[in-house]
């Protein structure tokens, strides 16, 4: 079983954390994990959902919750599905390429969501602080999370 953790984002603002996250579990998980961190969706996700059997995708998003929340979905292909899901602050994001697969008839891995309610994404700024107080107790659910996988 191939599993790999994509992290999506960019250098503005909360958009950072999807890579963060990413970063602070590189040391933690098992060498068999595939980790990255990718900018563009519309390329990156097409070309890598199909090489995996299960991926867990970070990225940041507009979720109507307060900046900081973050939400894990075990069944992101259900969530993908539904109409206006909001996954992702990027022109094509996560349910278009999932879309797009799907349309494609590529193989798909099963896929998981962790995502983070954005606070700001100013051009260049960091992460704001209510997202970086919230970083130890994310890494270590998704450390959980992965090791479980692993497992089973």
């Amino acid at each position: 079983m191939k599993l790999g953790v994509l992290g999506l984002g960019s250098s503005h603002g909360d958009d950072q954390i999807g890579w963060v996250l990413v970063d602070a579990l590189k040391g933690l998980l098992p060498e068999s994990v595939v980790c990255e961190k990718l900018t563009t969706p519309a390329h990156s996700l097409v070309t890598l959902l199909p090489q995996f059997d299960q991926v867990i995708v970070i990225d940041a998003c507009e979720m109507e919750q307060k900046a900081g929340e973050y939400r894990y979905i075990e069944d992101g292909s259900g969530f993908l599905h539904m109409q206006n899901a909001p996954v992702s602050s990027h022109t094509l994001g996560i349910s278009e390429s999932w879309q797009l697969l799907l349309k494609l008839e590529q193989p798909l891995p099963q896929i998981s969501l962790f995502l983070v309610q954005l606070g700001q994404t100013e051009t260049m700024a960091p992460i704001s602080d209510c997202i970086s107080e919230q970083i130890p107790n994310m890494v270590e659910q998704l450390n959980k999370t992965v090791k479980l996988r692993c497992i089973n």
